[in-house]
C-alpha cells in the first residue's frame, strides 16, 4: 500500500515538471513588483504659430493727412490798401478760429493793420469777420465771408489821437492759401487775400469805396 502511494506522488511529479508547471508559491522574475515606478510618456510640445506681417505692397502712398476739427490759424502779411482817394501800406495780422469736416470749413476772424499813408500819415484798421471755405484737394483752400471794423488816419494839421478821423468799414473779403509744408494735424502755408470796403467817414470825404490786397504767410494748427 506505501509503494503505491509513492508511486503516485512520484508520477504526479513527474507529470508536473514535464508540463512546465510553475510553483504558485516560488518567486515570479517576469511580473513587476508593486514598488515600481509606472513609466513616463512624454509628449513633444508643437512649436507656437507666428502670423505673417500684413501685406504691404512696396510703393504704397503714406496715410492721408488727419482732416476735421477744431482750426487755429495765424496770418502775417503786408497789404496795400486803396480808400479814401488815397493808397496805403501796412503790416497785417488775422487770428482765426473755426473748424473743418471733410471738404468744408467755416472760422470766425480778427484782424489787425497797422501802417501808413502815401503822404506818411498814420493809419490802422480794426475788424473782424466770418470765412466759409472749401477745401480743394489736400493743399488748397478757397474762402469768402463778410468783414466790418473801423479805420482810424491821423489829421495832418492835428497830432492828438483823439482827433483821428474814424470811419466805419463794412465788406466782404476772398481768401486763398496753399500748403507749402504738412504734418498730420498742422501746416504752413502761403495766402493771398482780396477784399472790398466800404467806408463811411459821414461828410468827411464823398469818396467811399475802397479795396485791399494781402500777402504772406501762415500757419494753421
Amino acid at each position: 500500500m506505501q509503494v503505491r502511494v509513492a508511486l503516485v506522488l512520484l508520477l504526479a511529479a513527474t507529470a508536473a515538471q514535464a508540463q512546465g508547471t510553475r510553483d504558485p508559491y516560488g518567486p515570479v522574475d517576469d511580473e513587476p513588483t508593486p514598488h515600481d515606478p509606472p513609466p513616463v510618456i512624454y509628449v513633444p510640445i508643437p512649436p507656437p504659430i507666428i502670423a505673417p506681417p500684413p501685406y504691404a505692397p512696396e510703393g504704397a502712398p503714406p496715410a492721408a493727412n488727419k482732416k476735421g476739427g477744431f482750426i487755429f490759424r495765424l496770418d502775417l502779411g503786408a497789404d496795400y490798401r486803396y480808400a479814401l482817394k488815397d493808397s496805403f501800406g501796412a503790416a497785417n495780422l488775422r487770428m482765426l478760429l473755426g473748424g473743418e469736416s471733410g471738404h468744408f470749413g467755416f472760422g470766425g476772424f480778427f484782424d489787425l493793420e497797422l501802417g501808413g499813408s502815401k503822404e506818411g500819415l498814420f493809419y490802422s484798421v480794426l475788424d473782424v469777420g466770418f470765412l466759409f471755405y472749401g477745401i480743394i484737394g489736400e493743399h488748397v483752400r478757397l474762402g469768402l465771408g463778410p468783414q466790418f471794423g473801423f479805420m482810424t488816419i491821423q489829421r495832418a494839421t492835428n497830432d492828438n489821437p483823439f482827433e483821428d478821423l474814424i470811419g466805419f468799414l463794412v465788406g466782404v473779403n476772398a481768401d486763398l492759401s496753399v500748403d507749402l509744408v504738412t504734418s498730420r494735424r498742422s501746416a504752413l502755408l502761403l495766402f493771398g487775400r482780396l477784399r472790398y470796403d466800404f467806408v463811411d467817414t459821414g461828410a468827411v470825404s464823398p469818396f467811399s469805396h475802397g479795396a485791399t490786397f494781402v500777402v504772406g504767410i501762415g500757419a494753421r494748427l
